[in-house]
């Protein structure tokens, strides 16, 4: 995992001494290890190249359909739509759950845009 997340160089050193965009592929390094029921990601794809956004949305994908469940928090939901089976927002110092989700990949996305607007009402 080391060498697929370009890390080789750094295999001697601690996390603390990575620069910032390599200690988040270290994380993903491990992750992509186990076989987790749980996963809670903070903006995921932030400072990682498309090749690697690619594989992280790959193993996001595969988890879920194994059944694990993920949790996203992102600023950048356009590429997970196709992943979004529920969706939470907090308005007013609550949380609002959106268990039922649009079918079509338009009203989805338009969902997710009013959400992170403050715009849609449960």
């Amino acid at each position: 995992m080391l060498e697929f997340f370009d890390l080789s160089k750094a295999a001697g050193r601690t996390v603390r001494e990575l620069f910032l965009g390599q200690r988040r592929r270290a994380v993903f390094a491990a992750c992509f290890i186990g076989t987790p029921k749980h996963i809670l990601l903070d903006e995921p794809l932030e400072g990682m190249d498309r090749s690697i956004q690619k594989e992280i949305l790959e193993w996001i994908f595969r988890h879920t359909k194994a059944g694990a469940v993920v949790t996203v928090v992102s600023h950048s939901y356009e590429k997970f739509v196709e992943l979004v089976s529920h969706a939470l927002t907090v308005k007013n110092n609550r949380v609002i759950s959106f268990k039922e989700l649009p079918d079509t990949h338009e009203e989805k996305l338009a969902l997710l845009e009013g959400l992170s607007k403050g715009k849609v009402q449960p």
